[in-house]
Parts: structure tokens; sequence; C-alpha cells
């Protein structure tokens, strides 16, 4: 009868309990679960983030390629070799030679390059007109110079000098 009288007594607040136990567990399921839904959640953020990242990469390096596309752009070879003798003239070089030689393809611009041979009265009129060449709002670099004292002593120029000097135009603006 005490047994009886006990369940009866209790059987409310051990069913509450058990009820509470098992929302419990269930709430547990359902938080784990969410919780690697959110773990994954977060791991695709942070991949899609990362290939963002890249594309950013990608787009700037694309933006200072078409950049150096518009700095050098395709030369007309005759502009180049007027350039030259202007620049020449006007730093008191005199231009002996000027002769294109093979022009060199690589896998984005193509290289125009000439050989000058030249004479000068000083060192300073090479120097202004190697800085005046390189300087040129065109790109022009001077791949190699030869400095060599006149071969007569009667000459009017006290310096020769052979120059290769190239340009270099983009494919993609030929």
């Amino acid at each position: 009868m005490e047994l009886t009288r006990f369940l009866n007594l209790y059987k409310n607040k051990t069913l509450s309990a058990l009820i509470i136990i098992i929302a419990l567990i269930i709430a547990s399921n359902i938080y784990k679960g969410q919780d690697s839904r959110i773990k994954s959640l977060i791991r695709n953020k942070e991949a899609e983030l990362k290939k963002n990242e890249v594309i950013n990469k990608i787009v700037r390096a694309d933006k200072i390629f078409r950049s150096y596309q518009d700095v050098i752009k395709k030369k007309d070879i005759n502009t180049a070799i007027n350039t030259i003798t202007g620049i020449a003239q006007s730093r008191g070089i005199s231009i002996t030679s000027l002769k294109p030689l093979k022009e060199e393809t690589g896998p984005v611009y193509t290289r125009y390059p000439f050989e000058l041979s030249v004479s000068a009265n000083s060192y300073h009129n090479i120097a202004r007109f190697i800085s005046d060449i390189e300087n040129h709002k065109d790109t022009y670099f001077v791949d190699r110079i030869n400095i060599k004292a006149a071969d007569t002593a009667g000459a009017a120029y006290k310096l020769g000098a052979n120059i290769v000097i190239s340009t270099v135009a983009a494919k993609g603006t030929e």
C-alpha cells in the first residue's frame, strides 16, 4: 500500500523528469547537427573568401598587365627611328649608322632592337642621349653600349660608340 501511495505521489514528478531528460537528449542532438552545419558553413565561407582573394589578385594583375599594354603599344619602326634620331640631334650626337636588328618575339611582346654607331664630343653627350632614350614616354631600352676613342686624330668628334637600343610592343596591340 505504501508503494502505491508512493507511486501515486511521485508519478507526476517522475513523468515530468523523464520528459525533461528526453527533451534534453533531443535538444542535444539537434544542437550537434546544427553546430556541425554551422561549422560547415563557416568553412565554405572561408573557402569562398579565399577564392575571392585569388580573383581580386587576378583582377589586379590583369589591370597591371593592361596598363603595361597601354605603355607598350605597337610602335611604327619608322617612328622609333625618327625618335632616336631626334634625341641624338638634340644631344649633339652624330649617328653614323643605324640598322634594325632581328626582332625577338616573346610570349606577350615583340622586341625591336636597333644597332647604332654614333660619334660625340664628350661622355656627357652620350650619357644625356642614353638618359633621354631611357626616360622617353615611349619605352626604349639601352641593351648594350661600347664607347671608344675616335678612330682618326683629325676627327670632328672625340668619341665613338656602338649602342644597341630596343623598344617593345605588346602582342595584343599589334
